[in-house]
């Protein structure tokens, strides 16, 4: 084999395959316990292929791309199952954009749900939502993204939840922002003007919707519509409440703000009465 190799080289002297066949003569060299000619055939590679990626000055392999991809999936999740989640972050904060754009989907979507556990256990619930949910934005139709949405489901309480349940947990459906006002002095023509400032300044883009409902005789509603997600319903809602001139306005005036998915809205006008939703929306979304 390696006579004809070394013909085929004085015939093509400028081969691509120079480096790949004095690498296999170095280790078929090693193996006839050869010392001599392996020690020059290294001697050749790194002489002319002082950078290669295939062995090292001690004529050891070097592991490949995909072998080094492959290596540190494994370290990632040695550090995760020794409970060394710190460890485990700062590995994979190491991991530049590019060189994640070179690993698989399959390995990237098992480093995401690393990174997800590990930040559940240093930094709590809010960051372990907050990674779960952008692992179902990214990859919806995966496996993995499947598994993210069911530890949400779990995480919300909507696993355990049935059809006896009046209001039922969509995080993902379109949504709405409601303003309810029980106070008959308030002034809903300056409220909504308000809120559609705010819109106009902050929202402009997504054409928002600004209408006014009777839920029923003791309490009006304004409803703002609509959003994609309760993500980004609750973005307008924790921005609105530091708006300047909204905080000016309720400063004595009770106006209550929530979030709801359309289906609960829908359910809402049903009930007639707002504490049950309250309570729901205290517990489903203010609480992560």
């Amino acid at each position: 084999m390696i006579d004809r190799h070394n013909k085929m080289l004085e015939r093509f002297p400028e081969t691509d395959y120079k480096l790949l066949v004095w690498t296999h003569h170095m280790l078929a060299y090693q193996l006839l316990e050869m010392d001599e000619e392996r020690a020059q055939t290294l001697s050749n590679i790194f002489s002319e292929f002082p950078n290669n990626e295939y062995v090292d000055q001690n004529g050891l392999l070097l592991p490949q791309e995909e072998e080094r991809k492959e290596a540190l999936y494994e370290q990632i999740f040695k550090l995760y199952n020794q409970q060394d989640y710190k460890g485990a972050l700062e590995l994979i904060n190491q991991i530049e954009p590019q060189e994640s754009n070179e690993i698989s989907n399959e390995t990237m979507l098992k480093i995401q749900m690393i990174e997800a556990f590990c930040s559940a256990f240093l930094y709590g619930k809010d960051d372990y939502i907050n990674y779960l949910e952008k692992i179902i934005s990214d990859y919806p139709e995966t496996e993995v993204g499947a598994k993210a949405r069911l530890f949400l489901d779990v995480l919300y309480g909507s696993f355990y939840e049935t059809e006896e349940d009046v209001y039922l947990t969509e995080f993902d459906s379109d949504h709405h922002i409601i303003f309810s006002i029980e106070d008959l002095s308030i002034d809903v023509p300056k409220t909504q003007s308000i809120i559609t400032n705010f819109n106009n300044l902050f929202y402009l883009e997504k054409e928002l919707q600004v209408s006014n409902l009777l839920l029923n005789k003791n309490t009006q509603l304004i409803k703002v519509a609509k959003f994609n997600s309760k993500s980004q319903a609750m973005d307008y809602f924790n921005e609105i409440k530091v708006y300047e001139p909204w905080i000016d306005f309720t400063d004595k005036q009770a106006i209550t703000i929530l979030t709801i998915s359309n289906n609960n809205f829908v359910t809402l006008f049903k009930e007639k009465e707002l504490s049950a939703y309250q309570n729901y929306f205290s517990e489903k979304y203010l609480n992560y």
